[in-house]
């Protein structure tokens, strides 16, 4: 971890931006769940090694003014609530000084602008990875945030006449992406340029060839023709799950979009299974939104095959309920099929309807066999036993 100081190489202190510049980087810290009161002993040093000597001059007169001498004066909480204080005194004193210049009232505001326009990080170092003095931060021509706009996402959304259109708009180069004041063929950067999909003078953001490559219809995948009467399977199946003696018959379904493994509470009370730890959780749901950071207890569980021929021992998060009502397999044509081929769905005869279990990404690959059999679906294979995924 590097520190830096805010008054190294400043030649004057921008304490708003600093402010928030370190508000920004303790709530990205809160978002994945490193909370002020777990860290906030840990982090009030490092936010004030960021501070002008003047400001922590100011920071422990005022402590000493304000605060007894406990070991609770000095938290993260009342450091942050003196920079704000600082802060409104120091905007105070601005307006004082310059009344109503509305030029320079308004570059002040370009400026503390472009300090927060920053990319977000959520690492611990990254709290007090101040930006390099004058180092000056290029805004994404398409989406005006701060990454390269060669690499912007929004943009390769966009068809390449909505791309140009944009560009000229704003008056900058098809070549270069930037406002520099000349056309595309006066570009000097333009020779150096090579497009890996066409092997022309441009970015390969603004390649036609690789926008049309995007729009090749793809019949096979069209679902016009789908219907509200089919049924679509996820990946079920029955296992055995066992914990110190205690053992269960529940119904697991296997979800490669979820990063961890979960049980229900109601099967850890069942086990009487005792927590290894606690864990904080931000769940990241359907739509880009996100959950408050949750408490999840951690236990170790042993999960095998019903023959109990196959067993692994893996860790799971604790839920309240895992997921709604999952429908199994009862269609007599497929259940045939899988009986004719010697394949045993343990989905299919148990009498569990509730899912206690979710198996997620950090456990699932070790899972899979790579056996896939085809019929009118298609059913896959793991060392538990046999899963099912189609649409019927």
């Amino acid at each position: 971890m590097v520190l830096k100081n805010a008054a190294t190489g400043r030649s004057k202190t921008d304490l708003p931006a600093l402010y928030d510049e370190l508000g920004a980087k303790i709530r990205a810290q809160e978002s994945q769940g490193r909370t002020q009161e777990k860290y906030g002993n840990f982090l009030s040093p490092l936010v004030e090694s960021c501070l002008p000597e003047e400001v922590l001059v100011a920071w422990e007169r005022s402590r000493n003014h304000s605060f007894t001498e406990t070991k609770e004066s000095r938290t993260l909480e009342q450091l942050m609530n003196f920079l704000r204080q600082e802060v409104k005194g120091e905007e105070m004193v601005y307006l004082a000084r310059t009344g109503f210049a509305s030029n320079q009232s308004s570059r002040r505001k370009e400026l503390h602008n472009d300090h927060i326009k920053q990319s977000e990080s959520t690492t611990a170092s990254a709290l007090v990875s101040l930006q390099t003095p004058g180092k000056r931060i290029h805004n994404c021509i398409f989406c005006d945030k701060s990454h390269p706009s060669v690499k912007c996402f929004s943009a390769r959304k966009m068809t390449l006449a909505a791309k140009q259109k944009l560009l000229l708009k704003k008056g900058a180069c098809f070549s270069c992406l930037k406002k520099a004041g000349h056309l595309s063929k006066f570009c000097n950067v333009k020779n150096q340029l090579n497009c890996s999909h066409c092997n022309n003078r441009h970015f390969d953001i603004m390649c036609d060839k690789n926008n049309e490559s995007k729009c090749v219809p793809k019949p096979e995948n069209s679902l016009s023709n789908c219907s509200k009467s089919e049924t679509i399977f996820l990946q079920t199946l029955c296992v055995l799950i066992r914990y110190q003696g205690q053992q269960e018959f529940i119904r697991v379904v296997m979800g490669s979009a979820s990063q961890s493994s979960y049980i229900s509470e109601k099967i850890v009370t069942q086990l009487k299974a005792s927590p290894l730890r606690t864990e904080t959780v931000i769940h990241a749901l359907f739509g880009g939104k996100e959950t408050k950071p949750t408490y999840h207890e951690v236990f170790p569980v042993e999960v095998s095959n019903l023959n109990r021929t196959f067993s692994c021992s893996f860790e799971v998060l604790s839920e309240k309920m895992i997921c709604g009502f999952i429908p199994r397999i009862e269609n007599k044509q497929i259940l045939n099929e899988l009986k004719r081929k010697k394949i045993d769905f343990t989905d299919s005869f148990r009498n569990e309807r509730e899912i206690n279990l979710l198996i997620g990404a950090d456990v699932l690959g070790k899972l899979l066999t790579g056996n896939t059999v085809r019929l009118n679906s298609c059913r896959n294979e793991t060392g538990l036993d046999c899963i099912w995924k189609g649409l019927i």
